[in-house]
């Protein structure tokens, strides 16, 4: 399973350059003009299974987006940060939105999740949920916080998002 914290490209626009969408990568979108929209913008086989789960979640009754490495390797290049993530679409369903959940995932030992975000109410009442379906919950480490306000989860309307980081082995 491809993972790292940071790739090759710092924001959407040096992909472009050096990328070509359908070959390299692809994006897809289903703008259902709702308030919230749930997003993996490391989709694909940047951060596998992140696409499913957010298409899953959003289903037919959130916006849903996601931003897919399609390379048969190396697609870690893609993982630009959450803080840094700027394609245009993303950000113009996103700050069209009062909600944002966004779907990521990492390698580790052990299966958990973690919570992170400045919307703590509905942290807290995705929190309950997980938990009561069986789901560990960890306290979020620094580096999947998500608690800046430049985080693509909180550049929404209310200007606070919820990171859900999806750890398994």
């Amino acid at each position: 399973m491809e993972n790292k914290m940071s790739g090759t490209y710092k924001n959407f626009e040096e992909i472009k350059e050096n990328e070509t969408e359908g070959v390299d990568f692809q994006i897809e979108t289903n703008d259902i003009k709702t308030p919230c929209v749930v997003i993996a913008i490391h989709g694909g086989r940047i951060e596998p299974h992140t696409t499913e789960i957010a298409r899953e979640l959003a289903g037919n009754i959130f916006a849903f987006y996601s931003f897919q490495g399609i390379k048969e390797k190396n697609n870690t290049i893609f993982h630009v940060s959450s803080s840094t993530f700027d394609e245009p679409k993303c950000l113009d369903l996103v700050s069209k939105s009062k909600k944002v959940i966004s779907i990521h995932g990492k390698h580790e030992l052990d299966d958990f999740v973690m919570l992170g975000g400045l919307d703590y109410s509905l942290i807290k009442d995705i929190e309950d949920v997980l938990t009561n379906g069986g789901f560990k919950v960890l306290e979020s480490t620094k580096n999947v916080m998500g608690d800046s306000p430049k985080n693509i989860c909180n550049k929404c309307i209310s200007g606070k998002g919820v990171q859900i980081e999806r750890c398994s082995n």
